[in-house]
């Protein structure tokens, strides 16, 4: 960025347009995120999502996927029961409700919103921790981010509404506004799973920072909504519901009676026959269509763990040992994130932000997932590019993200987990375990 003295004398209608954004930074802030995300989902309209590149992982899961379970609910056939759906109800909720306006993008309107909206808790959270300007920069970061951009904005993708609210849910957290958070939170989780490896590391801030029972009515009101909206769903499918919500292994599937013979096949983005037929939902059924999917590219198009990925050639015997090796290896990881957070000696809001970001990093690194789950962490590296190298930085990640395959996917991330981490990992001096500042000469001016 430039500084005062380095804008050129022609600059004055840029010096304007700045001194208006930090005049009225969140109407800003809302209008160019606006304008931004309308354009960008407009060119979808017009190319019909057709923009990719080798790698890219364009999925097609929000015509092929997200609608028609939409329009299967509408019908009356219901998710986990007739048909495998692998989130919480409430984002399939929210995507029926748009459902209703008549027009192939009805159901992304929630998406889209919710991806120009999460400029605005960036900044929000940004101004409170770290002042004004780097909340800005942030906000802008988060805009602009290539991922955000073609995964939520051009494709309308899921991460919007969960990286929303988890977001909102951390700013009336450090407002005090407990309540409010724990309800946010609960619904950043209804939407996608992934915001529920946030919730271990912001009880841990709470109950460092509050006292433990105030940590323990937060996770209660957390439990109780999470419970309200999934009731249903547990008293007329136990099983299922539970299986799909908490990624059971398809392998342990074989003894669960299914409805119908599509079930698992209408979890495939483009696998959507009627709801009816003869096709077995056997684990051998699982297989074919499996093995349909991951014969072209099997190393850039599932989200199978790295050991499978470092050979994508291994047989389908196989991917349960290594699911289950790697989902083992990220437990023992994330475990190891949270005691050294409690070891921490000063738990203040930076290193609050600063250990969400980790634990979402390391499930991205260690846990079989797609690209597009990336864009749940942007707002967090965005916070933490505060110069220019940083923002540099930042989109250089943004970018090998959706160019590099996805055999380097996870290593990528986890590299860039372990740079991040290196202040608490063992790579700064230390004293009883607590990172020590950095000494800041004092210049005493001259008498």
């Amino acid at each position: 960025m430039l500084t005062a003295s380095e804008e050129p004398s022609s600059g004055l209608p840029v010096a304007g347009r700045l001194g208006a954004i930090k005049r009225h930074p969140l109407l800003s802030l809302l209008v160019i995120s606006t304008i931004v995300a309308l354009a960008i989902s407009c060119l979808s309209l017009l190319t019909s999502m057709s923009v990719s590149w080798p790698n890219a992982e364009a999925w097609q899961d929000y015509s092929l996927a997200y609608v028609q379970q939409a329009n299967y609910l509408r019908s009356g056939f219901l998710p986990y029961v007739n048909y495998f759906y692998a989130y919480p109800p409430p984002f399939l909720y929210v995507l029926t409700a748009f459902s209703f306006i008549p027009s192939s993008w009805g159901s992304a309107v929630p998406l889209v919103a919710a991806s120009a909206l999460t400029a605005i808790p960036v900044f929000l959270v940004g101004k409170r921790v770290f002042g004004e300007g780097v909340a800005l920069t942030a906000a802008a970061l988060t805009i602009f981010a290539p991922m955000g951009l073609f995964y939520s904005d051009y494709l309308w993708l899921n991460p919007s509404l969960t990286t929303l609210f988890l977001m909102l849910s951390i700013y009336y957290l450090l407002e005090g506004r407990l309540d409010l958070s724990a309800l946010l939170i609960a619904f950043s989780i209804g939407f996608k799973q992934t915001a529920l490896f946030a919730l271990p590391i912001v009880l841990i801030y709470l109950s460092r920072k509050t006292g433990r029972r105030a940590a323990l009515r937060y996770l209660i009101l957390v439990a109780a909504l999470a419970l309200l909206y999934s009731l249903p769903w547990i008293v007329v499918c136990t099983k299922l519901y539970l299986f799909s919500v908490f990624r059971i292994p398809y392998q342990f599937w074989s003894s669960t009676t299914e409805p119908n013979g599509y079930y698992f096949g209408l979890g495939f983005p483009g696998q959507a026959p009627p709801l009816t037929g003869t096709y077995a939902a056997t684990l051998q059924g699982i297989e074919s269509v499996w093995n349909h999917f991951a014969a072209p590219n099997s190393a850039s198009s599932l989200s199978l763990s790295t050991m499978i990925l470092l050979f994508p050639g291994a047989s389908i015997s196989s991917y349960l040992s290594a699911e289950l090796s790697m989902n083992f290896v990220f437990v023992c990881g994330y475990l190891a994130l949270l005691f050294a957070e409690r070891r921490l000696g000063k738990l203040d809001e930076v290193a609050l932000l600063r250990y969400v970001m980790y634990g979402l990093l390391l499930l991205f690194a260690l846990y079989p997932i797609y690209k597009y789950y990336i864009v749940g962490a942007i707002p967090f590296l965005a916070l933490f590019s505060q110069n220019r190298r940083d923002g540099f930085a930042f989109f250089g990640f943004n970018l090998a993200m959706l160019v590099i395959p996805r055999i380097a996917t996870p290593f990528l991330a986890l590299g860039l987990f372990l740079w991040m981490t290196r202040k608490d990992i063992g790579f700064a001096h230390r004293t009883g375990g607590v990172t020590k500042e950095p000494i800041v000469e004092q210049v005493v001016p001259p008498v």
